[in-house]
């Protein structure tokens, strides 16, 4: 290996390196000079050890930068690849925060809101409302009714029935057909429909005098805030005296962020289902579309076979056993804001760390 450094005359008759520092004398050789040097010039005295990479001269200081062309080399290489990456990581940071609300509202698989979320099980609620067709003929008790105006609460034609009631509370649609000041939202954590149990101890029905002339009522369900909404499930049968609508296809669910006061505020979910005869307990009536509805309030247009007018024919309407709202939660504009920004320092950090390192990228 040839010597890292030569040494040349200087003005003054003084040895010197070519970087024009002075050479201790203690590197002036005496002796023949390697073969092959240029006319004038010696060689140092430094031993061969420190002319390689692994140990700079004690005397001279040299860098390994100094000592081989090789690391120069290298550096030069490095310093062109950090530019590069520092260039890449700029030019990825649009797409990063693009991407962080996507990151941040997905969820693997929607979950049953009125159970699995606590927020909306603590904060959420269902109402009956009674609906009436206008002028649909003088006989209907329920003319003049405006949808998700007069709540009622279900239960058996017979007020000395105990069954078919929801979360206790007494029949409030009467004989006169006018509802009791009490009627209004059940908890999800009260509810019949949301507790979670299907038996005949955990079942509403009785819908008798609430009802249009064509035997429909509105169930809403508030979430309490805004969702993403995937599917909604009705556990439901259909037997003797309690009769859902079988004839037609005819049970819808509609969704809207704001409370209805028109049919035209509402979206629906899925098509319109049909209720079988003869169906056991535990039989699902499922509603869902292929993109999923943002909403808080979901409800349920539920047709059935009973009276509009209260007689007692026995027919009560079809038992609900239980209400399922598949989703997931719908992130505030916030948490979106921070995590781009957190996103956003990570990468501006990175490329710091990386100039201070390479000052020339």
């Amino acid at each position: 290996m040839t010597e890292a450094k030569l040494a040349r005359p200087s003005g003054n008759g003084k040895q010197v390196h070519t970087d024009g520092r002075a050479l201790s004398t203690a590197h002036v050789v005496t002796g023949n000079n390697p073969p092959g040097l240029p006319p004038g010039l010696t060689r140092e005295t430094v031993p061969a050890r420190h002319l390689l990479p692994v140990a700079p001269c004690p005397v001279c200081r040299f860098r390994k930068s100094e000592s081989l062309a090789l690391p120069r080399i290298m550096k030069s290489i490095r310093t062109a690849l950090f530019s590069r990456l520092a260039s890449s990581v700029h030019a990825a940071l649009p797409a990063c925060a693009m991407l962080v609300p996507v990151l941040v509202t997905a969820q693997v698989t929607p979950v049953n809101l009125l159970i699995d979320n606590s927020t909306v099980r603590s904060s959420g609620s269902y109402t009956y409302y009674a609906r009436g067709t206008p002028n649909v003929t003088s006989e209907n008790p329920n003319d003049g009714i405006a949808r998700w105006t007069v709540p009622f609460f279900p239960g058996s034609n017979s007020y000395s029935s105990t069954t078919d009631k929801d979360a206790g509370a007494t029949v409030t649609w009467n004989q006169n057909f006018g509802v009791t000041n009490n009627a209004g939202p059940i908890s999800f954590t009260h509810g019949e429909l949301t507790d979670g149990v299907i038996d005949s101890t955990s079942s509403v029905s009785g819908y008798n005098g609430a009802v249009n002339f064509e035997k429909g009522f509105d169930l809403l369900f508030d979430l309490g805030g805004l969702y993403s909404i995937s599917s909604v499930e009705i556990v439901y049968s259909d037997a003797i005296n309690r009769r859902w609508n079988t004839a037609d296809t005819k049970q819808s669910v509609w969704i809207s962020e704001t409370f209805p006061t028109s049919s035209s505020s509402l979206t629906q979910l899925g098509s319109n289902e049909k209720a079988t005869l003869n169906a056991p307990a535990g039989s699902l009536l499922t509603f869902s579309s292929a993109e999923s509805i943002v909403g808080r309030y979901v409800n349920l247009s539920l047709f059935m076979s009973t009276s509009y007018d209260f007689s007692s024919n026995g027919q009560n309407g079809g038992r609900i056993f239980e209400v399922r709202i598949f989703g997931t939660p719908i992130p505030e504009p916030g948490t979106v804001a921070i995590w781009t920004a957190f996103v956003s320092l990570v990468v501006v950090a990175g490329v710091r760390i990386i100039r201070k390192r390479n000052p020339s990228s």
